[in-house]
C-alpha cells in the first residue's frame, strides 16, 4: 500500500530537523485564513475575498514576472502558489517591524502542508531575485537549502544572507487550516482576539486539530 502523497518530502525535510515553516500575515486576515486556508494571491483574487496586504509592490511585480512555465518547472505561475519562509525572522518581518502589533505568523506543520500539496517546490533564496535557483526535487534540499543563513540569529554575517535568509517552501493549491498548528504574536493585546478566531475556526475542522496563541516577542524584531 503506498504511503502518505509527498512522502519524500516530509522524509528529506525530516532528515534535514525542518518541521515547520512560517507565514507572516496581518491580524485583519486570519478570519479569512482560518475559514479558506492560506491561499496563493491569484486565488485570493479570483475568489474576490477582502484581505490587507503588507507585501512591496516592487517585490510583487518580480514575482509576477518570474516565469516557471518557461524553465519547465511548472506550469503555473508563481503567483499561483503559497510561499513558505524556513525562518520566522527574515528581511521581510524587519521591514514591517513598526506594524508588530498588527501581525501574526502561522507556524505551518511541514508534513501537513505537503501531504495535501498538489505541487511542491523550494527555493535557494526570495523566489523573487534574479539569483535564486527554484527545485522540484525534494532530494535536492540538503545540498540547496541554506540552513546555516535559515538558522543564524542574522543573516548580515553570509554573503548573500539576505537573499538567502528568504528561501521558500512553495505550496500548491493551497495550505490547509489543519497545518497551522500554532499562531504566534508579538504582544498580549491580541490574544483574545486570535483565540476567538481560533474558536470559531475549530467546529468546522477534525476534532484532532490543535491550534494555540503564543505570545512569541522574540519571533519578531523590535
Amino acid at each position: 500500500m503506498p504511503g502518505p502523497r509527498n512522502s519524500n518530502w516530509v522524509d528529506a525535510f525530516r532528515d534535514l530537523g525542518v518541521t515547520d515553516a512560517f507565514y507572516l500575515a496581518p491580524l485583519d486576515n486570519l478570519d479569512s485564513i482560518l475559514t479558506n486556508g492560506v491561499l496563493p494571491q491569484t486565488e485570493v483574487i479570483r475568489r474576490g475575498l477582502e484581505h490587507s496586504d503588507i507585501s512591496e509592490p516592487t517585490v510583487q511585480e518580480r514575482r509576477d514576472q518570474r516565469d516557471l512555465r518557461s524553465g519547465g518547472i511548472s506550469s503555473h505561475g508563481l503567483h499561483d502558489f503559497v510561499p513558505l519562509y524556513f525562518a520566522r525572522r527574515t528581511p521581510m518581518s524587519f521591514v514591517r517591524q513598526d506594524h508588530n502589533s498588527d501581525l501574526c505568523i502561522l507556524v505551518i506543520d511541514i508534513a501537513k502542508a505537503c501531504h495535501t500539496a498538489d505541487e511542491l517546490h523550494f527555493s535557494d533564496g526570495n523566489a523573487a531575485a534574479h539569483g535564486s535557483k527554484i527545485y522540484s526535487d525534494p532530494a535536492e534540499l540538503e545540498e540547496h537549502l541554506p540552513l546555516q543563513v535559515i538558522r543564524a540569529p542574522y543573516w548580515t554575517d553570509f554573503p548573500d544572507g539576505r537573499r538567502r535568509r528568504c528561501a521558500e517552501l512553495l505550496v500548491r493549491p493551497s495550505v490547509p487550516i489543519r497545518a497551522i498548528r500554532i499562531i504566534e504574536i508579538a504582544g498580549g493585546r491580541n490574544q483574545e482576539r486570535v483565540k476567538a478566531a481560533i474558536k470559531r475556526a475549530r467546529a468546522n475542522q477534525p476534532v484532532d486539530w490543535i491550534c494555540k496563541c503564543t505570545v512569541s516577542p522574540w519571533a519578531f524584531f523590535t
